[in-house]
């Protein structure tokens, strides 16, 4: 029947998404399936060919399956590596980020503490941004963003499918909610809609990782130099020599950079 529908509507010039989707995944193989097993049934044609032709399908199907959950567990793990990479990016960026505003707010501070944590977080962010933009810059194995761009498109594919495949949640959704079951569906759907975008921002989150590494590192090594030059600092003051070290690390990136 699904067959008949499908032929009607390329002869009528009009073949939705939907159609092609429920196509390509229930019709192709188990069409084929089924009519080995009914004309075995049936005792029509050569059952030894049919039965061979049958098993083989249930083997590649199970050597499919097998596949799938080892691309699924090695794509699972590849994406967790890389988020914990980019959080842990994020927190030493934040760290430096915070403590340069404390000392830019309370310029007279000598907490030791937080000078350590300064000096420390900026020294880690720097070491970064030399790697990206020195092996990195050539090299797609040493650089963050080239070794998860795949990853990141694989997500991207995935995620369309399980969008698209919540769009057909909904339109089966009726309005009247007071029917059994549609408040579920409603739910359903919302919540897998609010969670595929969650994960869309963090995955691009992490994608954009390292060029936002590079560009707070600049902006704000740029800040802390100007901030040394026209506000009287202490020489001593975590600012000033942040300043002093950034535009020494920069000239020399430069150079690496552009050859």
């Amino acid at each position: 029947e699904y067959l008949d529908m499908i032929q009607a509507a390329a002869e009528d010039g009009f073949v939705t998404k939907e159609n092609r989707y429920r196509l390509r995944e229930y019709y192709d193989v188990r069409r084929e399936k089924m009519d080995l097993i009914e004309d075995i049934h049936e005792g029509s044609g050569d059952k030894s060919f049919q039965e061979n032709r049958l098993n083989q399908i249930f083997k590649d199907e199970a050597e499919s399956d097998k596949k799938e959950t080892s691309f699924s567990l090695f794509f699972v793990k590849d994406y967790c590596q890389f988020f914990f990479s980019a959080l842990l990016a994020y927190f030493l960026l934040a760290f430096w980020v915070v403590t340069s505003i404390y000392f830019y707010i309370d310029k007279d501070s000598e907490n030791d503490y937080s000078i350590f944590i300064h000096n420390i977080s900026f020294g880690l962010v720097t070491a970064v941004v030399i790697q990206q933009l020195g092996d990195g810059a050539t090299d797609n194995e040493s650089s963050l963003y080239n070794r998860f761009l795949e990853t990141y498109k694989t997500r991207m594919e995935r995620s369309k499918v399980i969008k698209f495949k919540n769009w057909l949640k909904w339109r089966s959704f009726n309005c009247c909610l007071c029917r059994k079951g549609q408040f579920r569906l409603l739910c359903q759907v919302v919540g897998t809609y609010l969670i595929e975008v969650i994960k869309g921002l963090i995955t691009w989150l992490i994608l954009m990782s390292t060029r936002a590494y590079i560009l707070c590192w600049i902006c704000g090594g740029a800040t802390s130099l100007a901030v040394g030059i026209i506000v009287p600092l202490d020489a001593t003051n975590p600012l000033y020599t942040t300043g002093q070290t950034w535009v020494g690390i920069a000239v020399t990136i430069g150079y690496s950079f552009f050859g």
